[in-house]
Order: C-alpha cells, then sequence, then structure tokens
C-alpha cells in the first residue's frame, strides 16, 4: 500500500486486517529503488497506489516481478489503471460475511511496518493480530474524541493513531495535504479536533506562523509531540496557546508500538512512562539489569512481543534477547518515579524530514 491518506485507504486496511490479509504500508513518496526493495522483500499480490505515483510504482513492480500482478489506484481517472474504487461497490452479502479462522493470532501477521531505516534500508516488521489487538488495548480514552495527524500508514504514527479511533469510537479527520500550518489551523478551528500528534518541527513551524496566536485552540485538548527530540521551551511555548489542554511528550517504535508519554504529569527531560501493555527494563553492555537512575542501553516488550523481522533471522537474533525484550538502540534511564529519559542513541543518526 503505497498510499497517502485519502476516504478509503484506512477502509482498505481494515478490511485487508479482517480478511487476514497482511498489508505492508509504504511511504507514497519512495522513490523506484525503496518501493522495489520493498516488493523484493514481501512479494506481495497485489498493489495499491495513488494517482501521482503509479508510475513510479510501475516501474518499481516491473523491476521486481517477471509477470504482471495487479495494481490498483485510489481516486484517479485515468483510463489505463485499475481502478481500487472498484473493489467496493456493494455486493449486497455483506452482513452475511464471516472471516475465515486462519490459526493462531500470537503468529499470524496483521501488517508487515517498515522499520526507520536506522541501520541501513527499511525492514520489515512483523506485526501480528495478537499484538494489534494488545497496541488497541494500551491507549487510556475518558470518551470519543476527533484526532487528526498528517501521517499516511507507512508511518507508525498513521496507522497507531487509527488503531487507537477503534479503542475509543473517536472520529479519524484525514487530509490529502501534505503538511502546512493552515490545513492544522482549519482541523482544530473548522474541524475541532481534540487530538493531535506533530513531529517537533512542524510544531516549530506552526509556532513561527504570524497568525498562529489569533487561532482558537480551545477545543485541542492533547497535542502530542515525537518523533524526535522534543525541547522543553517548545513545550512551554505551544503550552501557553491551548486553553482547554496541553502538550504531551510522546514515543513509539514501529516494532513495539506506542512505548512511552507524560499523561500523568510532565518532567522536563522525560518521555514520560511506559504506556498499558509495555514493560522497559535498563541493562548494561553484558545485559544485566540497571537500577534507578543508572545509564544503559533500553530495552522494550509489549505484552504481545514484537516476533522479528520478516525474512531476516540475523537482524531478528540481534534485535531480540533471550528475554523477548526488543533492543531499541536507545540509551537512557528510569527515575524513581518509573518516568524514561532518553539520552543518547547507540549509533549515530542523521533526520531529515522524518526520515533516518
Amino acid at each position: 500500500m503505497a498510499n497517502g491518506n485519502s476516504e478509503n485507504v484506512a477502509p482498505l486496511a481494515c478490511a485487508l486486517m479482517t480478511l487476514g490479509a497482511p498489508f505492508n504500508p509504504l511511504a507514497p513518496g519512495f522513490n523506484v529503488e525503496d518501493m522495489a526493495h520493498m516488493l523484493r522483500l514481501t512479494q506481495p499480490k497485489m498493489v495499491f497506489c495513488d494517482d501521482d505515483n503509479v508510475e513510479v510504482v510501475r516501474q518499481a513492480v516491473s523491476s521486481v516481478f517477471e509477470g504482471e500482478i495487479p495494481i490498483y489506484v485510489f481516486e484517479s481517472q485515468r483510463g489505463d489503471v485499475k481502478h481500487a474504487e472498484d473493489l467496493l461497490i456493494p455486493t449486497g452479502k455483506e452482513e452475511q460475511f464471516m472471516p475465515t479462522h486462519l490459526g493462531d493470532s500470537h503468529e499470524l501477521l496483521s501488517m508487515i511496518l517498515c522499520s526507520s531505516g536506522t541501520t541501513g534500508p527499511p525492514k520489515g516488521v512483523c506485526v501480528t493480530h495478537a499484538q494489534t489487538v494488545a497496541t488497541i488495548g494500551c491507549y487510556p480514552t475518558a470518551k470519543p474524541a476527533t484526532v487528526f495527524n498528517f501521517s499516511p500508514l507507512y508511518w507508525g504514527t498513521g496507522v497507531y493513531v487509527l488503531l487507537s479511533t477503534f479503542a475509543s469510537g473517536s472520529t479519524r479527520l484525514i487530509t490529502r495535504r501534505l503538511f502546512s500550518e493552515e490545513t492544522f489551523f482549519e482541523a482544530v478551528e473548522k474541524h475541532r479536533a481534540n487530538f493531535v500528534f506533530m513531529p517537533p518541527s512542524y510544531a516549530s513551524q506552526v509556532l513561527r506562523h504570524e497568525r498562529t496566536s489569533q487561532v482558537d485552540f480551545s477545543s485541542l485538548s492533547m497535542l502530542a509531540i515525537g518523533g524526535s527530540y522534543v525541547s522543553e521551551g517548545l513545550r512551554d511555548r505551544f503550552d501557553r496557546l491551548l486553553p482547554n489542554g496541553r502538550t504531551y511528550n510522546t514515543v513509539g517504535t514501529s516494532e513495539v508500538g506506542w512505548v512511552a508519554t507524560d499523561f500523568a504529569k510532565r518532567k522536563p527531560g522525560s518521555v514520560g512512562t511506559p504506556v498499558v501493555n509495555v514493560s522497559v527494563k535498563i541493562v548494561d553492555d553484558d545485559g544485566n539489569d540497571l537500577g534507578v537512575g543508572e545509564r544503559g542501553q533500553v530495552l522494550l516488550k509489549g505484552a504481545e512481543p514484537f516476533i522479528g523481522y520478516y525474512k531476516n533471522e540475523e537482524a531478528t537474533r540481534a534485535t531480540i534477547d533471550e528475554r523477548g525484550f526488543m533492543r531499541s538502540g536507545d540509551i537512557g534511564y528510569v527515575d524513581e518515579e518509573g518516568y524514561l529519559y532518553l539520552i543518547d542513541r547507540e549509533k549515530d543518526i542523521f533526520k531529515y524530514r522524518g526520515f533516518h
């Protein structure tokens, strides 16, 4: 699925999960080489894309497969493509549909996400159906809300915000547009978004916009900021704009999902406490557990653990320890209240526009 956000992309993802057909969301802006790398790895039976990247997808598909595989395009007026909307034509039998039992949900894949690419080309992150259900259960929701972000399903923040709406009966607000300050303002003023996620680079641009001080942010109760380092100064400036809410520092991984946030209270420099269904350990270089305040490698484990990388046993062995914890690659510590602090990476990373 090389798709941006549009009306029928999320229904397609939900349908595939219901059918038990794992899907691999790709960045709609991938070039031919990146697209071909993931196609070569996952060997899909069919491909979905958008009207504006169909030629890139066609080139990638032809470079990987000798035969022809179906490519379905969303929201296209072209006459030389298969239209994804044709798959959504009612059959009259929808109410009689019963999904087939395919086996153990702890082993069956719900989706294959792309790793962040911190150690090379993206790897295929295996997410089981049981892990997907556990992820939905980690969202502490009091009442339905209107949630919004710019992330397509390629990003963990895109797919996991989609899953969060299932836990609360919330409304997911989408836009086909790329990030802009005015689109964000429209989401909170016109559509009254209550929960928004954005990376700190977006938040900084919003704060610099000339109209920001006049925008009505009264609907916004939770502004989650994450994906890279979030400064205290940025949060302070945004908090002053939110009469009925505040900012939240948040962190997650493709392998585990949502990891930590500071819902209870804000502590300078901390990404918060682990969310429900997630455990955190700090260990030394030999894998020995460390105590409060001791700095070491950050290990993560969900209630339904990460099972590995698709067709990559070497990377899986290097990432998952003997207790089933995932090595995050972060260096950090936990304080006496259980708050997690991320202070370094084991390897240097250059990050540009959210990509490693």
